[in-house]
């Protein structure tokens, strides 16, 4: 994982910082005081979505599939 995929990975949802062994001290102001929600998620439009989250998103899958994969990971 880069470090854009991880900063975005981890502005979803910052609890999953548990998962890295590694990270920098200052991974809280480079991700960001706001992550995403998933109210901001459903406002945004299902291409948006695709294309700014590829690595969740797979043809056919539903815009309701689509955020519960990015932000459960």
């Amino acid at each position: 994982m880069n470090n854009i995929l991880a900063l975005d990975f981890l502005r979803i949802n910052p609890d999953r910082i548990k998962l890295f062994t590694k990270y920098p001290e200052n991974w809280k102001d480079l991700i960001g005081s706001k992550s995403v929600s998933r109210e901001e998620l459903e406002a945004r439009k299902y291409n948006e979505l695709a294309k700014e989250y590829p690595e969740h998103f797979q043809i056919g899958m539903k815009k309701k599939e689509l955020i519960e994969k990015i932000i459960n990971g």
